[in-house]
C-alpha cells in the first residue's frame, strides 16, 4: 500500500473515530511503526491531527470532526433535555 493510499484510509477512517493511535495503524495498515508515524507526521502538519498530551500509547484525534460530531450532540441535548419547572410567585 503506497503512501497517498494509507493517507487516504487513515482520512476515512476518522470519520468513523476521530481518534488515531500510531500503534493501531502498524497493524490495520501493516506498516511498520516509522511509517505509521511518518504518515501520522504528515497529518499534524497538515493539521488534520493533533496529538493528545499525556497518553500512551501516542493518540491523535481529528478536532474538526471531533468538534463537528460532538457539538451536534450537545446540540442534540440541550433540545431534549427537560427544562425546569419555573417558579411561581406566591404572595
Amino acid at each position: 500500500m503506497g503512501g497517498a493510499t494509507r493517507l487516504h484510509q487513515i482520512l476515512v477512517d476518522v470519520f468513523h473515530t476521530p481518534f488515531v493511535r500510531i500503534a493501531d495503524l502498524t497493524q490495520k495498515l501493516e506498516v511498520s511503526y516509522p511509517t505509521a508515524k511518518a504518515d501520522v507526521d504528515r497529518l499534524v502538519q497538515a493539521g488534520v491531527l493533533r496529538e493528545l498530551p499525556g497518553l500512551y500509547p501516542r493518540t491523535f484525534f481529528a478536532p474538526e470532526v471531533f468538534d463537528i460530531a460532538y457539538e451536534s450532540l450537545d446540540d442534540l441535548e440541550l433540545a431534549v433535555q427537560p427544562k425546569a419547572p419555573e417558579k411561581i410567585n406566591e404572595r
